[in-house]
Order: structure tokens, then sequence, then C-alpha cells
């Protein structure tokens, strides 16, 4: 996350014009928080293609006919990939 906004950074430095009224601090702010929107969104994603998977493993074999429902079991899957 670090190295992420630092090279940005340096992309954007090597173009910017100091005596512009939009002071540097702007930009700095802006790179740090579209970089950490990203890196939680392709957490997310990492996450809900794990439960994806790991439900699709499971289907094959579970049996609707039991008293468990189904929801237990992808609440299992959710909590133990959060963790």
């Amino acid at each position: 996350l670090c190295q992420e906004v630092l090279l940005k950074l340096l992309r954007i430095l090597s173009d910017f014009d100091f005596t512009k009224s939009t002071p540097f601090e702007h930009y700095v702010n802006r790179i740090i928080t579209t970089v950490k929107n990203d890196y939680l969104r392709n957490d997310k994603e990492d996450l809900c293609q794990e439960v994806l998977l790991k439900l699709l493993r499971i289907l094959s074999d579970f049996d609707f006919t039991k008293s468990t429902p189904f929801e237990h079991y992808v609440n299992r899957i959710i909590t133990t990939v959060k963790n």
C-alpha cells in the first residue's frame, strides 16, 4: 500500500507545477484516499471470490434434505474466510 502511494506520488511529482494555486498536499491526500479505496475494494473482491469458490466446492455434496439450513454453511464459510 505504501509503495503504491509512493510510486503514484513520484509520477505526479515529475509533472507537478508548484506555481499553481492548488497545493501539493491536496494531490497527496487524493492519492492516498484512492489507493486505500482500491486496496479495500480489491480485498473485498478477493474475499467474495474465495467464499464463492468454497461454496461451489461444497454445493455438490450438500444434502438439502437434512435439517441444517444451507445458510448455516454459507455463514460458516464467510466467517472462516474473513478470519
